[in-house]
């Protein structure tokens, strides 16, 4: 039996076999053929292996800029990301974190399941998103007394509700930007929706950034992952100028003269961005009709809500605009927090500034074009920088050992709204 629950457990929380069994299942509901199902399947499992892939390269490319923001900068402080905390206390709350995950889902898909057709009717599919959401639930309920049978009942209920909200919050600004095809199934929504809605009320559609004439001897940057690899090459041999060049070449280069390493690094990380549009292609154009036989069968009108990367392709200028602008904004804020004596600093965060300047550069500019990008950047930042400061004292990370860690992106926010369903039940830190 334990066997089998890990086996479960591990295919749920692999990305690429979890939806290559799910486009397997949809093209057999759609009666297609042995030949036709096991292709269809196979793509999807290596267009996910090659966005995770590239993911790897790109966080690989980005994890030094947050030493060099520390040296360069001055910045020290807090640094959020879901996946280190989930992993660092995976030996303490483990089985804690696999059943939260595991029967949170089939809740979520229970939800789903009886929900009436429109925002509701979202498959939250991102599987190490949902782990990690399992990971910061059962922190939380571990800071308040809660272990064993009762977290694992109580936070699956709470990673059920959260799977199905998160997906809704966004529908209505994901919705003319994928043309209905497929929601956002990301822990981003709450400050994703919150950027919409600046971009919709404070920006102007008709200057949309994907328009943007550019002259024939500029035409290179037309393509993203060139423009990636430029931008990122230059912030590296600055931060390297700011850091001391002798100490990167001595701490992070590997020996390699600074001008070399950063050239390399910001290439890389332009050739991780072309992975993922690659696979990003592929990736959709074989889940979207596997999953519209599971939507006409298993869960009718169902849409899936897929991982930040599926909307990479579909406005790839507004994407590097959106990133190029959280870059400078991430550092500013982390500054002000320095100059006003914050208890805590959350650093600048290379793979947000990525991430979710990406996504926000794509909805900012679709509902707001331009200006939409730029107001929806400076919303999203701001949530970042100042709401992890608010959230991370809700999670208890110090009785863990974790000290310099925080919650990213709804998870500021989901943190506290977890630790007061705790106090609701009589519970204190």
């Amino acid at each position: 039996m334990d066997y089998t629950i890990k086996l479960l457990l591990d295919i749920l929380t692999t990305p690429a076999l979890a939806l290559a069994i799910v486009t397997a299942i949809g093209l057999m509901v759609l009666k297609k053929r042995t030949a036709d199902v096991f292709t269809g399947a196979m793509k999807v499992f290596i267009a996910v292996v090659m966005v995770s892939a590239a993911a790897g390269v790109i966080v690989g490319a980005l994890l030094p800029m947050n030493t060099l923001f520390e040296r360069g900068v001055g910045l020290t402080g807090m640094y959020a990301l879901g996946e280190v905390y989930t992993a660092a206390v995976m030996p303490v709350l483990g089985f804690e974190i696999s059943a939260i995950l595991g029967i949170g889902f089939l809740i979520h898909l229970l939800i789903v399941r009886v929900a009436p057709k429109g925002s509701w009717k979202q498959v939250f599919l991102t599987g190490h998103v949902m782990w990690t959401e399992a990971g910061l639930t059962a922190i939380v309920l571990n800071n308040y007394g809660f272990r064993g049978t009762e977290s694992i009942i109580l936070g699956a209920v709470i990673q059920g509700v959260y799977l199905t909200i998160s997906n809704a919050m966004t529908w209505w600004c994901m919705k003319p930007v994928t043309d209905g095809a497929f929601g956002l199934g990301h822990i981003i929504s709450i400050p994703t929706a919150a950027s919409a809605l600046a971009a919709k009320y404070l920006g102007d559609p008709k200057n949309d950034a994907e328009k943007i004439e550019i002259p024939d001897s500029l035409s290179f940057l037309r393509l993203p992952s060139l423009v990636a690899a430029l931008i990122m090459t230059v912030v590296f041999i600055l931060l390297s100028i700011m850091s001391g060049p002798s100490w990167v070449e001595a701490n992070l280069s590997g020996g390699k003269n600074f001008v070399a390493w950063g050239l390399i690094t910001g290439v890389t990380f332009g050739a991780g961005i072309e992975l993922i549009l690659a696979g990003v292609r592929m990736f959709i154009g074989e889940i979207l009709p596997a999953f519209k036989g599971i939507s006409e069968k298993v869960i009718p009108g169902a849409i899936p809500a897929l991982d930040m990367p599926a909307m990479f392709a579909i406005a790839p200028r507004a994407l590097m605009i959106g990133v190029a602008i959280h870059v400078p904004l991430l550092v500013l804020f982390s500054l002000s927090q320095v100059i006003l004596r914050f208890p805590i600093v959350m650093l600048p965060n290379a793979i947000v500034a990525f991430f979710d300047g990406a996504v926000v550069g794509i909805v900012g500019n679709k509902l707001g074009g331009l200006r939409g990008i730029i107001v929806g950047s400076v919303v999203n930042c701001l949530y970042y920088s100042f709401m992890g400061v608010f959230g991370v004292q809700f999670m208890g990370l110090g009785k863990l050992g974790l000290i310099g860690m925080g919650p990213l992106a709804d998870d500021a926010t989901w943190a506290p709204i977890i630790a007061g369903i705790c106090m609701l039940l009589g519970r204190r830190a």
